[in-house]
């Protein structure tokens, strides 16, 4: 395992402030991008192969155990780009990286070298083709606001002479920009007449953002309400997994939205559908078919009934008619 040594100043390091933690590039790449923030390799035929040296930061005064994974990145309808999560199986750039190691425990005050080795898959789409290098601090404790925050280094790769992209379906351009949040993996909890959940929120832009999220919850029957909570500026290019409070459950069927906005640009939602009927609820539909089944069982015994008397009276009656022979001269 290579050892973490202590951090050298350098204009290229740019840690995250809220954890202490950040991944950079070599400030003597070649594929350095302009912002020195990133890699981006120009003219990358598939099968190109090629290692680079980035550096993990632990800027806090404390030891932090970090995972280090690829990722693919995902597009924002602005051009900005969100990351896939730790636990998402890489398809595109993501799976084109290697790393020289997958976790490592970072000293206070130091940084780690860490090998990424590109291969360009033989099956890449000509263009722009954007993932990254992902690092996510672990044990992160608690607070008012639970949260997973996650650093990402673009690692932009553009191909040439591979698969041509598909053409994209012409549309109206929208009224407004959309926001450069994108908001997924809406988890739920029940919690008796309550629901709780969590989100992933991604920072897209190239600039810090303080969010504020609205919470709803509502179905065509009954309950439902909205709680807003709002998050500590989000770093741009990270991700953070944030616990959301809870709100009523709905009776029967309902939805679960969440979202944020931006001033001037069109909101970031996701939903998730919901299904919930209270035990007193459920205990008198089942006394009611109860009922119901008791009603229809009598009714049932009681036609069952008619009709065999109807069948007795009618074998009475042939019995006492008097036959052809008993009558005839």
């Amino acid at each position: 395992m290579a050892p973490a040594h202590a951090a050298t100043p350098s204009p290229a390091f740019s840690p995250t402030p809220s954890t202490g933690v950040s991944v950079v590039p070599d400030a003597g790449s070649r594929f350095l991008s302009d912002r020195r923030n990133a890699l981006r390799v120009p003219a990358s035929r598939p099968g190109r192969t090629l290692t680079e040296t980035v550096f993990v930061l632990n800027t806090s005064d404390r030891a932090l155990r970090v995972a280090l994974y690829p990722a693919d990145g995902i597009p924002a309808q602005n051009g900005g780009y969100g990351y896939a999560d730790r636990n998402a199986r890489p398809t595109a750039v993501g799976a084109w990286l290697r790393l020289s190691r997958s976790e490592a425990l970072l000293p206070p005050k130091s940084r780690l070298g860490l090998s990424v080795r590109l291969r360009v898959s033989a099956d890449a789409v000509n263009g722009r083709n954007v993932g990254a290098v992902v690092v996510e601090p672990l044990d992160q404790g608690g607070g008012p606001v639970q949260s997973i925050t996650r650093f990402a280094m673009p690692f932009v790769v553009e191909v040439t002479g591979g698969r041509r992209a598909t053409a994209a379906v012409p549309r109206p351009a929208p009224a407004r920009p959309a926001s450069p949040v994108v908001i997924d993996r809406l988890r739920t909890r029940p919690l008796r007449d309550l629901v709780c959940s969590t989100v992933r929120v991604s920072n897209g832009s190239s600039q810090p953002l303080a969010l504020q999220l609205e919470v709803e919850s509502d179905g065509p029957l009954a309950g439902g309400s909205r709680r807003t909570v709002l998050l500590p500026p989000l770093p741009s290019l990270t991700s953070r997994e944030v616990g959301l409070p809870c709100v009523e459950r709905p009776i029967g069927p309902g939805k679960l939205r969440v979202w944020a906005a931006l001033p001037g640009q069109r909101p970031a939602v996701v939903a998730a559908s919901l299904f919930w009927v209270p035990l007193p609820v459920t205990v008198s539909l089942f006394l009611l078919l109860l009922v119901v089944a008791a009603l229809l069982r009598t009714f049932l015994l009681g036609w069952k009934r008619r009709t065999d008397d109807d069948e007795e009276d009618d074998e009475e009656e042939s019995a006492d008619a008097p036959s052809a022979d008993a009558t005839g001269t």
